[in-house]
């Protein structure tokens, strides 16, 4: 087995070079737990074969000499190959760490022998947007947050909660939601985007709109937001590629209508898949000739548009055959599929409480299978995830 240990600051180069070593070098490579020394983040990989140097080099990550190692990351190295492999020594390293806060996700703490504390976190690679519905008419907690300060609390719930993402919607998409214009849009959002910003410096989170206007992306062309989340996936190719030239990056998310209509799914003969993947290569290759840069595009199947419920659930069923299509393309995939219809498929009498243990349990199944998870509430994930995560 070989071991490669690496050293890193931006989870979306580790999951990239992640998805490539896969799909070129070794699929069958292992990787540990997210550890944590004086605030750097490490991570191990375990392969049959030596990981290619250049695999590393290209994503700006930094690989870790084992013949270099501190004395810390020496401990560290040898408690991330003992959790990869299973061995006694990693029944040794959990006996006598303790449980640590470490923000809002939990992990294990371990004081090494120079006094130095090693954290065996229970982050995940895959990153969160926290949503928040600023609006009366979302189909699960429409007005809940619908003040600037029941609003601003929300977010930073949700970021002490373990959300690195806050997803701003305005307008209700669910099916029936009334329709604003954009000018709206950009009336509703100018003091709220104000008191959250205010709050970025403290709470260290990024900030994605939810939004099809085109009005409403040209005006955030000059504000601080970081993502423009399109649902209809269909924002024309200037103002994608003028929002991206900003700064910005664009998710395109697959959908047949907006707001969603539940009578109108493309056709049940098709494999959600090829579709889907046939959808976004042609989106990509019209990006590309229109001088987008495709680096900053991230891809959402759209759960809950145009997709029955059986079409939804094979979708998430398959998510990493998803990854393996789109290897090629090295775009990133965000799944939203929190609280939505189609859990009634197997769940008919399911309250607002079941939803979020189902939403939950989905998301901790596929941590590290997909790039971003778009979630209303992480307490329950919080809960679960290092339990699968011991488990697996």
């Amino acid at each position: 087995m070989n071991f490669t240990l690496i050293k890193f600051e931006q989870k979306p180069n580790v999951r990239l070079m992640i998805r490539q070593i896969w799909a070129s070098e070794c699929k069958e490579c292992k990787i540990s737990s997210i550890y944590k020394l004086d605030s750097i983040l490490y991570i191990l990989l375990a392969s049959a074969t030596p990981l290619c140097a250049t695999s590393v080099l290209l994503h700006g990550l930094a690989k870790v000499e084992l013949t270099h190692l501190s004395v810390s990351e020496h401990e560290l190295f040898k408690w991330a190959k003992s959790e990869i492999e299973q061995s006694v020594e990693f029944i040794a390293y959990e006996t006598y760490s303790e449980y640590s806060q470490n923000g809002g996700v939990g992990g294990r703490a371990y004081i090494v022998p120079n006094g130095a504390m090693v954290i065996r976190t229970f982050e995940r690679l895959t990153e969160i947007f926290g949503i928040l519905n600023y609006n009366s008419d979302s189909f699960s907690d429409g007005g809940k947050y619908n003040s600037l300060a029941s609003a601003t609390q929300r977010v930073i719930e949700l970021v002490e909660s373990g959300a690195e993402i806050i997803d701003v919607g305005i307008e209700s998409t669910r099916p029936g939601a009334t329709v604003i214009s954009g000018e709206d849009e950009i009336r509703i959002l100018k003091p709220l985007l104000k008191e959250i910003n205010l709050l970025k410096p403290k709470y260290n989170f990024l900030l994605s709109i939810d939004t099809y206007h085109v009005e409403t992306v040209r005006w955030l062309n000059d504000q601080d937001a970081e993502f423009i989340n399109d649902v209809s996936g269909n924002l024309p190719l200037d103002v994608v590629r003028d929002s991206i030239m900003s700064g910005k990056r664009y998710i395109a998310m697959h959908s047949l209508d907006v707001p969603a209509n539940k009578q109108h799914n493309f056709a049940i003969e098709l494999n959600p898949l090829n579709y889907l993947s046939n959808w976004l290569l042609n989106k990509i290759n019209e990006f590309a000739d229109n001088n987008i840069d495709v680096s900053k595009i991230i891809f959402d199947p759209g759960i809950g548009f145009g997709k029955n419920d059986a079409q939804a659930w094979y979708i998430i069923n398959n998510i990493p055959l998803f990854n393996k299509l789109f290897n090629s393309m090295n775009v990133p995939i965000l799944l939203g599929h929190s609280r939505k219809s189609f859990l009634k498929h197997i769940i008919p009498q399911i309250t607002l409480n079941t939803r979020d243990v189902a939403t939950s349990i989905i998301a901790g199944l596929l941590i590290n299978q997909v790039d971003y998870l778009r979630l209303h509430d992480l307490t329950i994930l919080n809960e679960i995830s290092p339990v699968l995560r011991a488990c697996s």
